[in-house]
C-alpha cells in the first residue's frame, strides 16, 4: 500500500465526493441556463417570423408589402406563457395601399392574446414621399404637382372666369381638426396680372375653416390621424388607437372618403 493511499481518510473521500457533486449541479445549472437561453432566442424569432407572415397574409384588398416584427417589453417566454405582450414594433418600409408607398412604423402596448387579440394602445408614423404624398393627398381641383416645403404645400388649381379656365397658385398648410385631415389655404394668385382671387370661388365649402382632405381609406376605420407634419421631404402623419381589436375585420375595414 503506497503512503498516499495509506492517508486518504473517509473525510477526504467524502470532501472529493462533495465536489464532484457540485461540479455537475452547477454544470447543470449551465446546461439549463444555456437551454433557457436559446429557447428564450429561438421562441422570440419564430413568434417574430409567425407575426410577420400572419399579418402580411391577412392585409387587406389593394394593400401589399412586407412586414418587420420585433417583440420587446423584456423576457419572450413569460410573456408568452401568460399570453400576453407589452411591447410589439412593426415597420414596413414597402406598404402600398393601391399604388400609393408608404413607410408605415408602429407600436402597440399591452397586446392582449385571445380569440379575438386586442392592443391597448397603438401609436405610429406614416411617411410619405413627395410623389406617394401628391398621390395619397385628394385635394379637389389641383391641376399640377404638389410641391412640398417646410410646414406648407404649394399647388395649382384652376378657376373658371367667364367659361375661361384661369389657373391659381395655391400655398396652404395641412393640419388635423377633429380627427379630420385639413388643407388651410393661406395664399392665392391667378395667372393674371397681380389678380388675388378668393379661395371661396375656388372651393366653396371652404367656409370659415379649412378644406377637408380625403386620407381616411389609408387606415383602418378605428384607428385615428392625430397630427402631419409636411417636409421637404413629404408628409408624416401620426396615428393612434386604444382597445384596438387585432382581428381580420377590424383591420381591413378601412375608412371612405366622402362623396365630392
Amino acid at each position: 500500500m503506497t503512503a498516499s493511499a495509506a492517508t486518504a481518510t473517509p473525510a477526504s473521500r467524502r470532501t472529493r465526493g462533495g465536489r464532484r457533486r457540485l461540479f455537475w449541479a452547477v454544470l447543470a445549472l449551465v446546461v439549463l441556463a444555456i437551454g433557457l437561453v436559446v429557447a428564450e432566442f429561438l421562441g422570440r424569432s419564430i413568434a417574430q417570423s409567425e407575426l410577420e407572415a400572419r399579418i402580411e397574409q391577412q392585409l387587406p384588398d389593394g394593400v401589399s408589402g412586407h412586414v418587420d416584427a420585433t417583440i420587446g417589453g423584456g423576457l419572450f417566454l413569460p410573456q408568452a406563457i401568460s399570453g400576453r405582450f407589452s411591447d410589439i414594433q412593426l415597420h414596413s418600409r414597402d406598404l402600398k395601399v393601391g399604388v400609393v408607398p408608404l413607410d408605415v412604423s408602429t407600436q402597440l402596448s399591452g397586446v392582449q392574446l385571445g380569440a379575438t387579440p386586442q392592443a391597448e394602445h397603438v401609436r405610429g408614423t406614416i411617411t410619405l414621399t413627395p410623389e406617394a404624398a401628391a398621390q395619397a393627398i385628394g385635394i379637389p381641383g389641383v391641376v399640377d404637382q404638389l410641391e412640398f416645403g417646410d410646414g406648407q404645400l404649394a399647388f395649382v388649381s384652376e378657376l373658371n372666369v367667364l367659361g375661361i379656365p384661369v389657373g391659381v397658385d395655391v400655398i396652404a398648410g395641412l393640419g388635423i381638426s377633429n380627427g379630420q385631415v385639413m388643407l388651410d389655404v393661406q395664399q392665392t394668385k391667378a395667372h393674371v396680372g397681380d389678380l388675388s382671387v378668393d379661395p371661396n370661388s375656388i372651393w366653396p365649402e371652404l367656409g370659415d375653416g379649412g378644406l377637408p382632405v380625403c386620407a381616411e381609406e389609408y387606415l383602418p376605420s378605428d384607428i385615428e390621424v392625430t397630427g402631419l407634419e409636411v417636409r421637404t421631404s413629404g408628409v408624416v402623419a401620426s396615428f393612434s388607437s386604444d382597445n384596438l381589436p387585432l382581428d381580420e375585420a377590424h383591420l381591413s375595414a378601412r375608412g371612405s372618403c366622402p362623396a365630392a
